[in-house]
């Protein structure tokens, strides 16, 4: 039965039904208290249901035929009650002084007396001080534990309305350090739930032990756990930490499971991953909650955010399905059907004949279901179409808007649309002169951001950055803060303004709470960090945009890429190892990464011998020869070294031979790529090309290792002919008395060991290698056939 049936079926009720008074000598006691208890409950009733003028009529009566009997009694409370719902206080205080003075012992005045007090302050604030004593002596010397609980807490409530936390929380810490045993200890647990919202902004760990403590205890029932579980929730995603939120309301679906409640946790969840920009895990648990939505309302809630999901991941399809599913059902509110709305012409935007979107704009806002908001941001999609529509037709539309409102701020709003459709366009002048004509406090700090916008694209930078600042310095709505935060980063990293930088973003980050769980805020923290080479701050910022990010997102891809980055740059191998393995099997992020990121990538892994990863972001430099020619022949080095050393010989070469058509190469570099490309032809038997390599490093020797290293080449090329033992031994001694590089060394005086031996020069081998063993203790020998050598120099 509907509500209004039964509210009038108790009208009729008390209309047909006789007076109290006419009963009270006709019946019995025992018939009596039957009528006593039934007159109670319609007077009970019509108080609840709003007809408080009858339900006063049917206490009055109770009152008066029953006096002494503790129904008279309920109707002094009743009485109290409406006359405070009606306004009429003096009667109110009257009904309470009533109840009080003529049931002073019973075991509800002390609760009916703090009632008393509570209305007392409200009505009359100079009997503040009263009320509270009233209330702080039942606190102290109440008859039940329960009573004095109740006290406790209206104590806690009384100081909380006239805006005194600090006295508030000393009330509600008293009572909710007493140890909660069932659910008759309600005032506790509600004093727990007052305590950790007042403490929510000075201390989030304290406030959310405190609900978990309660959201876990078996005394209490379903519903007030999974209430503690909501507020955690709740507190969570104020406080920015979506990701925690979207967990706790997770926790309250399940304990909720089968109630209202479940579908208030789903949308809780839903709308927490999406403020975490985790679109694709609504996509993939979310939808599932779907059939089992109790709520139609709810239902259409859930659909217009699983909408808004396909939406961000660009499934337009599934995303407009959605959109016309919540825009069709009747339950949907003026929101959720705007945002559907908003999101359906977005898409029809991008693939419909600009008319058609015109024509489900128009019939959208005639349908009655959208609300206001939704309508502007619709007139504003329909700007945005601009010359697709006929510009002008637009345009003149724009203006007969705002000459036709009815309010001046309805007259700046479709002006300040007219000033984002120039922006859109491109006319920037146009678009600055229209918003700063707009004088509307409502749409102040928007104008403002797009002031700064129309400021920048001018080239107005200093401008731009000032009016960025006034933006950023407004607490709500935070995602046009941010928009404005975002601004000034941009143009202080353009200016190599870091430092500056990175102090904007810390005091935004201070005073927002969002900001510290914002990707995006935190991502351009760490890259103003890693360009101040402040990389260890650096590397734990990138890591935590990582992480609220989520796997798979740009940011998460961006931040991966540049906290490598930061830690290689540090030349903190132990720490980048894993990111830079992470990153070199991924060929998608090695697709769009920066070049001076895959040079630096590719040559640490070479420099650590991880040849075979080192390869792909070097070739992907290589490859694109439109890149810096010096960077290009540093990592054609690079690249054959690690070519090299995966036994692709030939590839090594071809990427050599680029260093050799270099216009103007780096002589240092050429000598080096020379000298290698010297020791590749010797290992795959190109000795004359391997000659010729070594000869023309040694005749421009500007790096003097790659020139030991072409002398060693020549040697063990010389060492294979009889003829040429002599000039290998004098290449040999050479390079192991003029070098600096320890393996080159090592490998000369092994060679000149050996030449002296095949020479029968025995005493000048047992020479080099006392050398060699002072030199090199510990070294074992590269091969078997050094390793004969040593042993043989090593007997008497």
């Amino acid at each position: 039965m509907k509500m209004s049936a039964i509210a009038a079926g108790l009208v009729l009720l008390v209309q047909c039904a006789s007076p109290a008074t006419s009963f009270a000598g006709q019946i019995s006691d025992d018939q009596k208290k039957i009528y006593a208890d039934e007159q109670i409950r319609l007077a009970d009733a019509l108080k609840n249901r709003g007809y408080t003028e009858l339900a006063v009529k049917e206490y009055q009566a109770i009152a008066k035929d029953f006096q002494g009997e503790k129904v008279s009694a309920d109707a002094w409370l009743g009485l109290a009650e409406c006359y405070h719902a009606m306004g009429k206080n003096e009667l109110c205080i009257d009904a309470y002084e009533n109840y009080l003075k003529k049931f002073p012992d019973l075991p509800t005045t002390e609760a009916v007396k703090i009632s008393y007090a509570e209305t007392l302050a409200e009505i009359d604030p100079a009997k503040e001080d009263s009320a509270l004593a009233i209330m702080k002596e039942i606190a102290k010397s109440g008859k039940s534990g329960s009573v004095r609980d109740f006290a406790l807490f209206s104590i806690g409530k009384f100081h909380l309305k006239r805006g005194r936390e600090s006295d508030a929380a000393n009330a509600f810490s008293e009572l909710s350090s007493r140890e909660i045993r069932s659910s008759a200890d309600i005032h506790r647990f509600l004093a727990t739930m007052e305590l950790a919202l007042l403490l929510r902004k000075s201390d989030l760990k304290k406030s959310i032990a405190l609900l978990d403590r309660i959201s876990t205890l078996d005394c209490l029932d379903c519903g007030e756990r999974c209430a503690a579980i909501k507020l955690t929730a709740q507190i969570l995603g104020e406080s920015g930490d979506y990701a925690g939120a979207a967990e706790k309301y997770k926790d309250l679906y399940v304990k909720s499971f089968g109630t209202d409640e479940s579908d208030s946790a789903v949308i809780g969840f839903t709308e927490s991953l999406l403020a975490n920009g985790s679109s694709t895990r609504v996509i993939r648990e979310s939808a599932a909650f779907l059939p089992s939505m109790k709520s139609e309302e709810k239902r259409i809630r859930l659909v217009s955010l699983l909408a808004e999901a396909f939406d961000k991941e660009n499934d337009s399809e599934r995303a407009e399905e959605y959109c016309r599913i919540a825009l069709s059902s009747t339950a949907g509110t003026p929101e959720d059907c705007g945002k559907c709305a908003e999101i359906l012409l977005s898409i029809m935007a991008k693939k419909t004949d600009p008319q058609l979107v015109l024509a489900e704009a128009r019939k959208l806002i005639a349908s009655g279901k959208i609300s206001d908001q939704s309508k502007r941001r619709i007139v504003g999609q329909i700007a945005s179409l601009g010359d697709k529509i006929g510009n002008e037709r637009l345009r003149d539309t724009l203006i007969d808007a705002e000459n036709s409102a009815g309010t001046k701020d309805e007259a700046d709003f479709y002006r300040y649309r007219r000033g984002l459709m120039e922006n859109e366009r491109g006319d920037y002048s146009a678009a600055l002169t229209l918003f700063k004509s707009v004088n509307n406090p409502e749409l102040k700090p928007y104008e403002e951001l797009e002031i700064a916008k129309c400021l920048e694209k001018l080239g107005h930078e200093e401008d731009a950055f000032e009016h960025y600042s006034k933006v950023a310095e407004i607490t709500e709505p935070f995602a046009l803060a941010k928009s404005a935060v975002m601004g000034q980063s941009v143009l202080a990293l353009k200016k190599e303004q870091v430092q500056q930088n990175i102090k904007v973003l810390n005091d935004f980050i201070s005073k927002h709470p969002a900001a510290k769980t914002d990707p995006d805020i935190i991502f351009h923290l760490a890259f103003s960090e890693m360009k101040a080479k402040r990389f260890p701050e650096a590397s734990a910022s990138f890591a935590k945009c990582r992480e609220l990010a989520g796997e798979g997102s740009s940011n998460a891809r961006d931040a991966e890429i540049y906290g490598c980055w930061s830690l290689l740059l540090e030349d903190d191998w132990k720490s980048a190892e894993k990111s830079a393995r992470k990153v070199a099997e991924n060929q998608q992020i090695l697709k769009d990464a920066d070049p001076d990121f895959l040079f630096i990538l590719g040559k640490s892994l070479r420099a650590h011998g991880l040849h075979a990863l080192a390869v792909s972001p070097l070739s992907i430099v290589s490859d694109k020869r439109s890149n810096p020619r010096q960077m290009l022949d540093e990592c054609d080095y690079e690249l054959a070294l690690s070519l090299k050393e995966i036994g692709k010989p030939d590839d090594a070469l071809k990427r050599l031979d680029e260093i050799e058509k270099s216009p103007s190469p780096d002589l240092d570099l050429l000598s080096r790529s020379r000298a290698l490309a010297g020791e590749i032809n010797l290992t795959i038997g190109n000795k004359t090309e391997a000659v010729e390599r070594f000869e023309r490093c040694l005749s421009a020797p500007k790096n003097r290792n790659s020139a030991a290293r072409a002398r060693l080449g020549l040697a063990k090329i010389f060492s294979e002919s009889p003829e040429h033992l002599e000039t290998a031994s004098s290449y040999a001694i050479q390079v192991f008395i003029s070098s600096e590089d320890p393996q080159t060394i090592a490998e000369a005086m092994l060679l000149h060991m050996k030449i002296c031996i095949e020479s029968g020069k025995t005493a000048e081998a047992k020479k080099t290698y006392s050398e060699y063993k002072r030199r090199f203790p510990a070294t074992i020998a590269p091969d078997e056939k050094s390793a004969a050598i040593l042993k043989q120099l090593e007997s008497p």
